[in-house]
């Protein structure tokens, strides 16, 4: 379960993350995609890394697939639970998330 934080937005759009705190979903415009990382003690970028500015299109663990032209990106996000892409521990590479 993930809980808008619009106090902590990265580009215009708010951040989502999960209720232990250690997990965090973003949208990167340049992508049109979001992006699923972690903050540096649970292993991940770490938001300050990813936040404006900053290496924004950082590895992370998920990513979703790309928002449509003249969708609202956090209705996208909302609304489409399938369709995401996670790195594989093995081959490195994308493959789609189960």
């Amino acid at each position: 379960v993930f809980v808008e934080d619009p106090s902590l937005d990265i580009a215009g759009q708010p951040t989502f993350w999960s209720l232990c705190g250690h997990f965090f979903a973003y949208y990167i415009e340049d992508h049109r995609h979001w992006k699923v990382n972690a903050v540096k003690a649970a292993g991940g970028d770490g938001f300050q890394r990813v936040a404006p500015g900053k290496m924004r299109a950082a590895c992370g663990w998920l990513h979703s697939d790309i928002v449509r032209d003249g969708k609202d990106p956090v209705e996208a996000l909302l609304s489409t639970p399938d369709n995401w892409f996670e790195l594989s521990a093995s081959s490195g590479d994308w493959e789609p998330s189960d």
